[in-house]
Parts: structure tokens; C-alpha cells; sequence
């Protein structure tokens, strides 16, 4: 495996985890059921460490281009830390730690993993797109899915909510 490296706020050229396993171990245990639990305490801190790697990985992947700010550090590893980025009260996030929400929906995601649920399945055609027409705008997708195809996990898009911009954004020049 490899090494398990969390991003402490100081933007680590190698880090692979937004927290660690004692950090998971409290989020679960605070919001969720015994079943959960169950699951999550089933795995040695290994695979834990492997889950939290994966939904670490998970997170940037889908989101990275929606965080609102830019990387706090050039050569930081990970989308946390970030420079310039608010909350959608308007405060101004530290540069220098990885947000509460990150770390929540971090944790929510290896919630998942645990309950051994695909949180990125390989398209199928539920829910790909099927037709598209560009003039007057006509989309089609076959039945089932979202648009691309992914489960979207609700409990994180509203933790990150006030950290991302809305898809589909419109910024004029």
C-alpha cells in the first residue's frame, strides 16, 4: 500500500488523505447508525486507510474544478488547501486548513466504501446520454442514472454546497 499521507493545511506535495482513520472513526460515530458502524469497524486500519485514500481521490476528481479559490500551494498534492475560497456566508476560509466539510464528506464517502456500495460504477447506459440536438437545445439520456451516469451521493453535495460553485455555472467576461 502506499504511504498513508494526511493533508495537515501546509498544501504536502504527497499527501493522499484529507483525514485520518481516527477522524472517520468519529464522524461514523457521531451520525450514523450501528449498522454503519458495523461495517466501518469490520475493516483493519488498512483498508480503512485504503478507503479514506479512495474517497480522498473520489472527491477531488469530482469536484476539484467546482471548489471555489485556487490551491493554496503550486505543488500541493491534493485541491486542499485553497487560497481566496469563501463559504456561502461569504466568510473567508483559512488558506491554511482543509474545511470541516471536506473532511465530513470525506468521511461520508468512505461510509459508503464500507457498506460496499461502487461509488464510481463504469457507465452502462442508465442514465448516459442517448440524443443530443444543439439547436434549439434537445437532450435525451436513456431511462434510470443521472446525466453522467454516477450515483450522487446527496449527503456530500450539500456538506460541500457552500464550498463549490453550482454546476453548470455562467461567469462573464
Amino acid at each position: 500500500m502506499a504511504d498513508f499521507i494526511v493533508e495537515d493545511g501546509s498544501g504536502k506535495s504527497n499527501s493522499n488523505a484529507y483525514v485520518t482513520v481516527a477522524e472517520v472513526d468519529l464522524y461514523l460515530d457521531k451520525y450514523t447508525t450501528a449498522t454503519v458502524d458495523t461495517s466501518w469497524s469490520a475493516l483493519d486500519n488498512t483498508d480503512k486507510q485504503r478507503a479514506i485514500q479512495r474517497a480522498t481521490l473520489e472527491l477531488d476528481n469530482r469536484f476539484r474544478l467546482r471548489y471555489k479559490g485556487g490551491k493554496a500551494v503550486h505543488e500541493q498534492n491534493l485541491s486542499w488547501p485553497r487560497s481566496n475560497a469563501s463559504d456561502d456566508s461569504k466568510h473567508t476560509i483559512r488558506w491554511d486548513i482543509v474545511p470541516i466539510p471536506i473532511k465530513d464528506s470525506t468521511s461520508e464517502v468512505c461510509r459508503v466504501i464500507a457498506e460496499s456500495k461502487d461509488t464510481l460504477p463504469d457507465l452502462t447506459g442508465s442514465g448516459a446520454l442517448r440524443k443530443e440536438k444543439i439547436d434549439v437545445l434537445e437532450r435525451e439520456f436513456f431511462a434510470g442514472g443521472t446525466a453522467t451516469g454516477q450515483t450522487v451521493y446527496q449527503m456530500v453535495n450539500l456538506t460541500l454546497s457552500g464550498l463549490i460553485w453550482a454546476e453548470g455555472r455562467l461567469v462573464r467576461g
